[in-house]
């Protein structure tokens, strides 16, 4: 009961059709722990089992995602073969920021769509080399997702905040991720657009919270 309520609090600040929805399974929770809880009382001889609303709200979340992540890409990117469900599923497995993924997939590439990235499926222009030399190439833009987080947690982020990597600077053993000065700024930039305008960022937290609840 402790955990619905809390998850019920955690929803005030988020508003749109996302929290009317969250909130009915919230309160869906508490009502059926409740009930349980009274059959229970009642006929000691009769096990009820409690329904999991965890799942259906990991579910609705995920699925939610997915749908603001295809939007955003279907807006700037509408021929990118890029999938949301892969981009959604493969950042939730790695606890990787979705935002931080489609800023560096929209600069580097417009998400496949221009560039090396429509030969090479570089998406995120990982070993794209200024002097035209591609060190990486992938079966599909999906295929790069795996390898690009893997790179960022192993050799950028390193656990640290995004942001705050983003403001130091992303380099790795004094080698930048682009040679481009304002790169970061405009990864920044990008980030906080997406998150202005989309769900995404506030979504993805909810995930984790109910996650560890």
């Amino acid at each position: 009961m402790k955990k619905s309520i809390a998850f019920l609090r955690k929803l005030i600040k988020f508003g749109g059709k996302h929290f009317i929805v969250l909130f009915l399974i919230g309160v869906f929770s508490a009502l059926t722990y409740s009930v349980n809880k009274n059959l229970f009382c009642l006929e000691s001889d009769y096990v009820y089992e409690q329904t999991d609303t965890t799942l259906i709200i990991k579910s609705y979340i995920k699925n939610s995602l997915i749908e603001e992540v295809g939007s955003y890409i279907n807006k700037y990117a509408p021929t990118s073969k890029m999938s949301a469900d892969s981009i959604v599923i493969k950042c939730l497995e790695k606890e990787y920021d979705i935002s931080l993924l489609l800023a560096q997939a929209h600069i580097e590439s417009h998400f496949g769509t221009k560039g090396r990235a429509v030969k090479t499926n570089s998406v995120f222009g990982i070993g794209a080399w200024d002097n035209g030399e591609n060190k990486y190439s992938y079966v599909s833009p999906d295929a790069a997702i795996d390898h690009y987080i893997n790179h960022m947690i192993n050799y950028y982020l390193k656990d640290n905040p995004p942001l705050e990597v983003l403001e130091n600077g992303l380099t790795r053993n004094g080698y930048r991720y682009a040679s481009d000065i304002n790169y970061e700024k405009k990864i920044i930039n990008k980030i906080k657009l997406i998150n202005q305008n989309y769900h995404i960022y506030k979504l993805q937290n909810l995930y984790v919270d109910v996650e560890n609840d």
